[in-house]
């Protein structure tokens, strides 16, 4: 996977700003579920694809504009770096996972 993303982390620092209200509305409402933001992939800055996974399942999915939730078995995503600016959550998950292998 090509590494187009130079001197940005997978999720920016005010996420709000790449996502629309409907998005930011089930991104809370999923999160209580054990659904967290893995990267928002800004290609089309009009359209940003938000990447979600599920702490339970491993299962990955998209939020689609309209909020809804497209679970995908064949999304791919790159593993973060541990060096790459990312958040807290992102950087602990990573590194416990790391660790428990």
């Amino acid at each position: 996977m090509e590494n187009r993303r130079i001197g940005e982390g997978p999720i920016p620092p005010i996420p709000e700003l790449y996502i629309n209200k409907q998005q930011v509305h089930c991104l809370s409402i999923l999160r209580k579920f054990g659904w967290k933001l893995v990267c928002i992939r800004r290609s089309d800055d009009i359209n940003p694809s938000v990447i979600l996974k599920n702490r339970a399942e491993g299962a990955l999915g998209i939020l689609e504009t309209d909020g809804t939730l497209r679970i995908r078995i064949d999304l791919e995503i790159r593993r973060p770096s541990v060096f790459e600016h990312s958040t807290a959550d992102s950087n602990t998950d990573y590194l416990l996972a790391r660790y428990s292998d």
